[in-house]
């Protein structure tokens, strides 16, 4: 339950990019939508560090370990 509830947070603080920073998207062909959620919540989850981890308003998210989350699960970053 915690875990589920953190990774919601997690992509509600994704999806809250700043115009500094321009959102990722990730393409892979044939890949269903489904997959592709749970490959961006695993990559999500595991890129935030462990001392970000305490109770807090904001969690930091690693990009670079997220990119290369998603490419080493073979999608593409889309520009």
């Amino acid at each position: 339950m915690i875990r589920m509830g953190l990774a919601l947070f997690v992509l509600a603080i994704a999806g809250c990019a700043t115009s500094e920073q321009p959102r990722l998207g990730f393409e892979k062909p044939r890949t269903p939508e489904a997959q592709m959620q749970r490959d961006q919540r695993a990559c999500l989850r595991s890129s935030v560090a462990a001392d970000d981890m305490v109770v807090s308003n904001v969690l930091k998210l690693d990009r670079e370990a997220y990119i290369r989350c998603m490419q080493t699960r073979g999608y593409t970053l889309r520009t």
